[in-house]
């Protein structure tokens, strides 16, 4: 039987399960091509759409301004899409509105790489898992004994009923939203035939409908299952519904989801932008607080890194997986030089917008196009701590003593 109530209170946590979260990138490789592959700024920026996002300010201003269209790669969170909010006939609908938000982009910008959000844990933000639940419980974490016990259990199906997302009545669950059954977050039975085959061929495949692939989610906070798994945060075979054989399946499974996951996309065009990616913080990279000597070394480290591509599938610079990019206006050419200079093929810039609009000449900088390097990073002769790097329309240089970024198109 399935539970919408808790039948089974999940215990106060107080140890630590396996951290196996996010699956893993075992299924990684370079993203296959032309459309991946962008030399200009316009096709080589990332960023992520969460609390902010910059594509309404680029639609109202590329033409007005001249800037070069924008192309590059944008991961969009649930919360963006309002968790597919309100309901349509009772029914979630985030597949939906992503892929909407998609083509509605896409009118403008239609070269754009859409990112669409998924996740490892079976929340029924789309009827298409809820519909599994409903025919088939046994492809999910169910209480079939209880936690840290071998009593059977009710085999009712486990939800998280401990995240704010799911509890506050103002939030996805707002009766106002017209749903006709509760939103909360259960565990896939990863062990069970079958399971990462549905998952890959009905989750996962949508993504390629209308987007460009997928930001793949993991199962911890805030809207995961970890506790139905019991794989971290507190929760393991003590006070969740697996034995600790259960959980190390639950763990190689949920790798094997990933794996499949990410070679279906790729093998088809797609990328899993969060998993598939070497994100390289500020704190790595070139900047305004470093010395001169550390501006060199990490320069003169990561061109090289970036000149081969065995290093990295993707690499997103200056930011994270949520964009958070370590750079402002004041400090965005010589963040964009420095990008130049160390970057190789698939790499892509952070960048996110303040309230939702950006500083003109910071937005003409980052869709700038300078064309295909002709060399690579090179010391500037009798310039200590100075590189520059030769392209087709420009010579970018950097600065190092003062982190001062230079372009001279020619």
């Amino acid at each position: 039987p399935i539970s919408t109530t808790a039948t089974l209170l999940l215990l106060v946590p107080t140890v630590m399960g396996t951290a196996c979260w996010d699956g893993g990138n075992g299924g990684c490789s370079p993203p296959q091509g032309d459309k991946w592959s962008s030399w200009d700024m316009a096709g080589s920026i990332y960023t992520y759409c969460y609390r902010d996002c910059p594509m309404d300010w680029l639609i109202a201003n590329t033409n007005n301004l001249s800037l070069n269209p924008f192309h590059g790669v944008v991961g969009v969170d649930h919360y963006w899409t309002l968790q597919g909010m309100p309901c349509i006939d009772g029914e979630p609908q985030e597949i939906n509105h992503q892929n909407n938000l998609s083509r509605h982009w896409k009118t403008f910008f239609p070269n754009m790489k859409f990112m669409s959000y998924r996740i490892l844990s079976a929340v029924p933000y789309d009827m298409v898992i809820q519909n599994k639940i409903v025919s088939n419980p046994e492809y999910f974490i169910r209480w079939e004994h209880q936690p840290g016990s071998n009593l059977p259990g009710n085999g009712s199906i486990c939800y998280n009923y401990i995240s704010a997302c799911f509890n506050d009545p103002t939030r996805i669950n707002n009766p106002a939203h017209n749903c006709s059954f509760e939103i909360r977050a259960a565990a896939y039975n990863w062990a069970h035939p079958g399971v990462v085959d549905w998952y890959v061929n009905n989750v996962i495949a949508s993504s390629l409908d209308h987007c460009d692939g997928v930001w793949l989610d993991g199962n911890g906070p805030d809207n995961g299952a970890y506790m139905c798994s019991g794989i971290c945060c507190g929760f393991g075979p003590e006070n969740s519904p697996q034995n600790q054989s259960q959980i190390d399946s639950f763990c190689d499974g949920e790798a094997e989801a990933a794996t499949a996951a990410q070679k279906y996309l790729i093998e088809r065009g797609g990328f899993d932008i969060e998993s598939c990616t070497t994100y390289l913080s500020g704190s790595k990279l070139p900047s305004v607080a470093d010395s001169p000597s550390q501006c060199v070394d990490k320069l003169v480290k990561y061109s090289h890194f970036g000149s081969n591509h065995s290093n990295y599938n993707m690499v997103v610079a200056y930011g994270t997986r949520t964009a958070d990019p370590s750079y402002d206006d004041s400090t965005a050419q010589a963040t964009v030089a420095a990008f130049l200079i160390m970057r190789g093929e698939h790499w892509l810039l952070s960048f996110y917008p303040t309230k939702g609009k950006l500083n003109e000449s910071t937005a003409k900088l980052l869709t700038s196009d300078f064309g295909l390097p002709k060399g690579n990073a090179t010391a500037t002769p009798n310039k200590p701590n100075v590189y520059h790097r030769l392209f087709e329309k420009a010579t970018v240089t950097l600065d190092c003593n003062t982190f001062t970024g230079y372009i001279d198109e020619h």
